[in-house]
């Protein structure tokens, strides 16, 4: 259980890592999921809480100066927690959400203390040591703290978590159970209202409209929407493009015309 324990922390700061670095998208509920259920031995089951939680976060970004709940951790600790106590999605996303706030506390705290680290590492470049040691050391520095708000949480609720969920599932009556597997099915629509409502514009409902139309009832299946909305996407760009492109010449023109009459009257002159 240690050992377990410990490789779904190191798991939770590499995730952190790569959201920062390298963007292989491990970052993402989907695939941070994925992760914590090949550590805990139940990919299945692993990837439909995951996938759930993806759903579920789908519309969270950083947005200016606030802190979103924190997804990395909130998905490997609701997986492992979800898959161990074999308490299904329900268990699982009731686990992610408490737990994705705890850490998006931490994360204030770590950004807190990495604008001293920065501070710091600019009033070494400004002596123009642009190459001192310090100057690497501040920057790990600030990338292991922000590892350590994930590690630290995923760890001690993944080696002491498991025994006290399962004595709260043991005490939770069937009938409440149940309802939470209901509302966990339900999560969906609500990170696509969130992405709805930060993405929709005027212009933009009647292609919701249309993917609705041929959802609901021509019972198109969800790969052949997808492959319609990239058509569209592609014809509605070359239209906009080819409407560019027409508008230029004219803006030239206009542009170039009183520079030739300048030259024309310095030469008069």
């Amino acid at each position: 259980m240690f050992l377990r324990a410990l490789l779904l922390a190191l798991w939770g700061g590499f995730c952190m890592l790569d959201g920062k670095a390298w963007h292989f998208g491990f970052q993402k509920p989907l695939l941070a999921g994925t992760g914590a259920a090949i550590i805990c031995g139940d990919i299945k089951q692993g990837i439909m809480i995951a996938a759930a939680l993806e759903l579920m976060w789908l519309g969270t970004n950083n947005v200016g100066l606030y802190t979103p709940p924190d997804i990395i951790a909130g998905s490997i600790i609701g997986v492992s927690i979800g898959v161990l106590a074999k308490g299904g999605i329900a268990t699982g996303i009731a686990v992610a959400m408490p737990s994705a706030i705890l850490v998006q506390q931490l994360n204030i705290v770590a950004q807190t203390i990495n604008i001293g680290l920065a501070h710091e590492a600019d009033a070494v470049a400004e002596k123009g040591d642009l190459f001192s040691k310090k100057i690497g050391i501040l920057h790990w520095s600030g990338g292991l703290i922000m590892a350590l708000t994930r590690f630290v949480p995923i760890f001690i609720v993944t080696l002491f978590g498991v025994p006290v969920v399962n004595k709260i599932l043991a005490f939770i009556p069937k009938n409440v159970l149940n309802g939470l597997n209901v509302s966990s099915k339900l999560v969906a629509a609500v990170g696509f209202a969130m992405l709805l409502r930060m993405l929709l514009k005027k212009r933009s409902w009647v292609f919701l409209l249309i993917g609705y139309v041929f959802c609901a009832y021509i019972k198109v299946p969800t790969l052949g929407i997808a492959m319609l909305g990239i058509a569209i996407a592609y014809f509605y760009d070359m239209i906009i493009s080819s409407k560019q492109n027409d508008k230029a010449p004219s803006t030239v023109t206009a542009n170039a015309t009183p520079s030739e009459n300048s030259n024309e009257e310095d030469y008069d002159l």
